[in-house]
């Protein structure tokens, strides 16, 4: 997602995660505004994030238990 001249990352959260259903967003700017450099950042973004969201679906789960 581009906001004027600058890229983010826009990832939808899990219900699991977010308090207020699942449709709620993590929006993170890439801090460029390089198409190509954006691209390569959200990958590793969401390589990170999906490495770590069964951590924090489970974290939520044994908290509201």
């Amino acid at each position: 997602m581009r906001i004027g001249r600058i890229f983010y990352f826009r990832k939808r959260l899990p219900a699991g995660i977010s308090k207020f259903g699942s449709n709620q967003f993590i929006c993170l700017s890439l801090r460029t505004h390089l198409p190509l450099d954006a691209v390569k950042r959200a990958a590793r973004l969401l390589t990170v994030y999906e490495k770590k969201e069964i951590d924090f679906v489970d974290a939520m789960t044994r908290s509201q238990s």
